[in-house]
């Protein structure tokens, strides 16, 4: 249905510009005049990847919890992850478990992977719903010397991160300069400029408790909430 609606804009001469997706059959340049403004996800993982290995001091035992859906955001974050991770020898997955999305399966999941794998020092969740499962999960087990990372820098998680416990990583979109990019794109669109290309990808950050209050506002252009700020290391 929204295939055939945005078919019947751009015919109508409607400059079209998509966020993260587009109709799988649309063409740049015959059925669409806009472009395609889309984070670079699989660079994510890669900084997950890279902040997992900073907390375990290069080497330990990883859980991989990816997202068990053909979807193409969670799929590049949690093959970005997985990729990069090769980068780093002294890391080693040792559980790769599917992930239904469900908060409630992250806990359950993560909670059997420790039982069953004790030697597990770091945990990937493809989101910061499922890493907060997985942190009530490694609180019941007992296991605060166990790191997670994920993607998504929000609030609950990051507070996580901040006081120090499991979570130690979160990536984020630049949120605020994806909406800029969108809506000059747009722009050009109309005046008939050239567009540069068909994709146009968006860097994102990673957040840790060193620099979670610098990334938060260059990510969403505010402040730190002061619940969260006033939590930070002295």
């Amino acid at each position: 249905m929204s295939r055939d609606i945005f078919k019947k804009a751009a015919d109508q001469g409607v400059k079209l510009v998509f966020a993260s997706n587009k109709p799988g059959d649309f063409e740049w340049k015959k059925d669409y005049n806009g472009a395609l403004v889309i984070f670079d996800f699989n660079k994510f993982g890669a900084f997950l990847a890279e902040e997992l290995n900073k907390a375990l001091n290069g080497k330990g035992k990883v859980g991989y919890l990816f997202h068990d859906a053909d979807f193409f955001i969670t799929n590049q974050r949690d093959q970005g992850f997985k990729e990069a991770l090769k980068n780093y020898p002294g890391l080693e997955i040792v559980a790769e478990v599917p992930w239904s999305g469900n908060p409630d399966d992250a806990e359950t999941s993560v909670s059997a992977m420790m039982t069953k794998n004790p030697e597990i020092t770091g945990v990937y969740v493809t989101w910061a719903a499922g890493a907060m499962a997985a942190v009530s999960a490694l609180r019941a087990a007992n296991r605060p010397d166990v790191k997670v990372v994920t993607n998504d820098l929000e609030a609950t998680a990051a507070l996580e991160m901040i006081k120090g416990n499991n979570i130690v990583g979160l990536t984020q979109c630049k949120a605020w300069q994806y909406g800029l990019t969108a809506a000059e794109i747009g722009i050009y669109a109309m005046l008939g400029k050239e567009i540069p290309a068909e994709c146009i990808l968006i860097p994102g950050l990673v957040a840790t408790q060193n620099n979670v209050e610098q990334v938060w506002k260059e990510v969403f252009n505010e402040e730190l909430p002061d619940q969260l700020k006033q939590e930070l290391p002295k």
